[in-house]
């Protein structure tokens, strides 16, 4: 039989065309499926260096927070957000001046305000100033790398949030009153909110939000010559009205000025419905708070050891509802809240006797009014014209020596003569402690104490004017003890500790008292919340014991 090869041929091609239509699909399969996995790839790894960015900035903020002590500012304050403010206006990495103010309208960030009830703080991260290496920074930013933050006005305005201490956490603005109120009975600004995917609440006591924004989508734009606004970066969301409870329908949106937030993953059905892809990390006031109360109480302890090395004793403690008294040392406690004032007193029984113990100042000097010079010194005492300095036992004298300046053991100095007013001008030691509460015939001019008559002054800790500006001293319960008998749980041994005392519980039902707290108060139940913490022995809870709604001491141990 004779075959047709035409037809073979056709088989024959046929059959290749079909194995390369095959191989085709095939590859194209392959193709498409290592695009996918790739994309999936590229993906993974994009959210993984956004999820770092994001812990890096939360941290540099939390950071810069807590060491915050310089000209207007204190441990709890955050920076403002890099807002474009400037007259030429910029994105340069660097906090500007200012926030915004919602009732007005925006021209390249502008204008701004410092202390208005419509305070809002949205900007880009300032990278610079937190010390962030981001990669590649550019201004118009087409890519979206570049952050974006959200802070609450209450941590950047100290002018009217005068006090920032635990006791803040109490305080509320809702609703928001109808004009700026820094009163401190109330919070000026509210805090930021952040909502889930489907507009529930997940927290309304943020203090922080940093954005990461993505891709530009829908109408964004930013390539434009002038530098483009957050709608340009941060997305809205719409939440369906009807939605399947729990949700709160409505349209919310990360670059208005109202102090509400979103967040969601991109690929949920609602994001991709609105073109959203923001990513988000935000920080809790009581999460800031606790990393502030840490860098106070290590404030503390560094002073309270300071004063044992120097004294041979730790400082006694002032009475509890020390707020009626200002936190004057009682001069005999082991136990109360922490002294600031009075922890040790110096006294002048007249003009030419006082007596101040040489371990609480660093010099006492003695001025003689009628212009007759000292001539001559001994011992741990400098002369210089009619001023005689003493840091320790000695003395000056004049040429006759019928006019004496002697310090003697115990801090005791007295000038011997006639015929001059004497002025007993002590200087506390930088490192131990500050005067304060002067009576009578002593008084207080640049941290010195000045004495011509009979009269007395204290000589208190040397904490930071911030400590007791922001009345940090009425978050602590102190103890100490001189045979370190104290206890932290199983930790033992411990001579002296601190225990934070945080915001009074008002809103919880109370194991110790039954009731609510309420300070100033006599009562150690009103400022610890746990029966071993009130018992009066030398036992306390152990450090880290879990918050509650009925339970926010924090313990610390001073020494060893």
């Amino acid at each position: 039989m004779m075959v047709n090869h035409n037809i073979k041929n056709y088989r024959v091609q046929n059959g290749g065309a079909l194995i390369i239509l095959v191989l085709i699909l095939v590859l194209s399969g392959t193709a498409a499926l290592f695009a996918v996995l790739d994309g999936n790839g590229v993906q993974i790894e994009r959210d993984k260096s956004t999820a770092t960015v994001l812990a890096k900035a939360k941290i540099a903020l939390i950071g810069l927070s807590i060491k915050a002590v310089s000209a207007g500012t204190r441990p709890g304050n955050l920076i403002r957000p890099d807002s474009a403010s400037e007259p030429v206006a910029d994105y340069d990495g660097t906090a500007d001046g200012g926030c915004l103010d919602v009732t007005k309208t925006l021209t390249n960030g502008l204008p701004l305000i410092n202390s208005n009830i419509n305070m809002r703080c949205l900007g880009r991260l300032p990278w610079k100033d937190l010390g962030i290496s981001m990669h590649a920074p550019t201004e118009s930013d087409p890519s979206g790398i570049m952050p974006w933050y959200a802070v609450s006005s209450n941590l950047v305005d100290p002018t009217c949030l005068t006090i920032l201490n635990s006791n803040t956490l109490g305080l509320v603005n809702n609703p928001p009153p109808s004009a700026l109120d820094c009163s401190g009975a109330t919070l000026p600004y509210p805090w930021l909110t952040v909502r889930d995917s489907r507009g529930n609440v997940v927290s309304n006591r943020v203090a922080a939000v940093i954005f990461y924004p993505g891709a530009a989508r829908g109408n964004q734009s930013r390539s434009g010559t002038a530098l483009a606004m957050a709608d340009q970066y941060l997305d809205m969301l719409v939440v369906p009205a009807g939605c399947s409870a729990p949700c709160v329908s409505g349209t919310y949106s990360n670059a208005d000025l109202d102090n509400d937030f979103i967040m969601a993953s991109a690929s949920m059905p609602s994001a991709l419905t609105s073109n959203f892809n923001d990513q988000l990390v935000y920080i809790t006031i009581d999460e800031l708070m606790d990393s502030v109360v840490k860098r106070v109480a290590g404030e503390t302890r560094l002073v309270l050891t300071g004063y044992q090395n120097q004294n041979g004793h730790y400082p006694y403690a002032a009475p509890l509802g020390s707020s009626v008294i200002n936190y004057i040392s009682s001069g005999t406690s082991l136990s109360g809240m922490l002294p600031i004032y009075g922890t040790d007193t110096c006294t002048c029984s007249s003009g030419t006797n006082c007596t101040c113990g040489y371990n609480l100042v660093n010099n006492v000097a003695h001025t003689r009014s009628n212009g007759v010079t000292y001539t001559a010194n001994t011992g741990l005492c400098t002369r210089s014209g009619t001023k005689c300095t003493c840091t320790g036992i000695g003395q000056c004298r004049n040429a006759s020596s019928s006019r004496t300046f002697t310090c003697v053991a115990g801090g005791t100095c007295t000038f011997v003569g006639s015929g001059t007013t004497s002025l007993f001008t002590y200087t506390p030691r930088s490192t131990h402690g500050n005067i304060a509460s002067a009576s009578t015939g002593c008084s207080i001019s640049a941290g010195n104490a000045t004495c011509n008559a009979s009269g007395s002054f204290n000589v208190g800790l040397n904490l930071p004017l911030w400590f007791s500006s922001n009345l940090w001293q009425e978050d602590f319960y102190y103890r100490w003890s001189a045979s370190s008998d104290l206890q932290l749980g199983t930790h033992g041994g411990i001579s002296a500790l601190v225990i934070g005392t945080g915001q009074a519980i008002i809103n919880a039902p109370y194991s110790v008292k039954g009731s609510v707290q309420n300070r100033p108060s006599n009562n150690l139940s009103d400022y610890l919340d746990s029966a071993e913490n009130t018992d009066g022995n030398t036992v306390f809870d152990a450090i880290g014991t879990a918050r509650s709604p009925s339970y926010n001491d924090k313990m610390f141990i001073v020494a060893p």
